[in-house]
């Protein structure tokens, strides 16, 4: 078998609103920008830095403020402050006005559709993976339904059993406890992150738009692992309908974090959302 080569390895630090947030990235050609859930950092996604950089795509990776190599001093956090620490890692990589393909994971779709919806121009594709998402308000606003308080998701702090955590599945922590324990691993990394509680309460006060969502010409993906706890099917069907240009896709087998556990078919449905543009 050829060993797989990933070109153009870089890693730095983007200055914003007085933190150093850190990124990645690798390969050439046109940008995927991932961003990263509340359960996770970018050292989570090397399955997809390694499996989708290549001399014909670049893969940008970044840690949100507080999470992995990234600074939290100033106490300011939210979904919009997400969206401009992207702005600023965006800048710092190269991309300052390039349009990109742009995914998020979980409370990383909300920032990268807040990010969208204020970039429309710059936005060749976006990909929503795996958050608790429905339409709210009559169908006006991406509604986050995770409550600050939810007991499921506080017990994969609280709950410190080796080989297992609520961010994959559960037939994937019985099948691979070890790489379990190293998703597990990788979240330990940023003894700064803010508690699961503050981030989810910044979800429910800063939902997106689904309007600003709908008129963005660029094709949008809702994506699911089939047996993910909090992506309902029945309202990403449902918020689909109100997005003309949204697909829905559930990769089979996969909990919360499909990259994670099957990243061979999440990289292959990146693939193929990203080749609908200009189809």
């Amino acid at each position: 078998m050829a060993e797989a080569r990933v070109t153009g390895w870089q890693h730095g630090y983007a200055a914003s609103g007085g933190e150093r947030i850190y990124w990645e990235k690798a390969g050439e050609g046109a940008p995927i920008v991932i961003c990263h859930g509340a359960g996770s950092n970018h050292l989570s996604f090397f399955q997809q830095i390694a499996g989708l950089a290549d001399d014909g795509t670049q893969v940008i990776l970044w840690d949100q403020r507080g999470y992995g190599n990234s600074t939290f001093t100033s106490d300011d956090w939210g979904i919009a402050t997400g969206a401009s620490d992207l702005s600023a890692v965006l800048d710092a990589v190269g991309l300052a006005a390039a349009p990109i393909h742009l995914a998020g994971q979980a409370l990383g779709a909300l920032v990268a559709a807040r990010w969208a919806v204020s970039n429309p121009e710059r936005v060749l594709s976006l990909a929503l993976w795996d958050g608790p998402f429905a339409p709210i308000k009559g169908g006006r606003e991406l509604g986050w339904q995770l409550k600050p308080d939810d007991t499921d998701v506080q017990a994969t702090l609280v709950d410190r059993r080796l080989g297992w955590t609520r961010s994959v599945g559960a037939d994937f922590a019985a099948r691979d406890p070890v790489r379990t324990y190293l998703y597990q691993t990788f979240q330990e990394v940023g003894n700064q992150r803010p508690p699961y509680s503050r981030t989810f309460a910044a979800a429910q006060a800063e939902p997106v738009s689904i309007a600003a969502l709908a008129a963005l010409p660029a094709p949008i993906l809702l994506g699911r692992g089939e047996h993910d706890h909090v992506a309902d099917p029945a309202a990403y069907v449902e918020l689909a309908a109100h997005l003309p240009n949204a697909t829905v896709e559930t990769l089979p087998g996969a909990g919360h974090s499909p990259y994670f556990e099957r990243p061979a078919e999440w990289n292959a449905a990146m693939r193929r959302h990203v080749g609908r543009v200009g189809n």
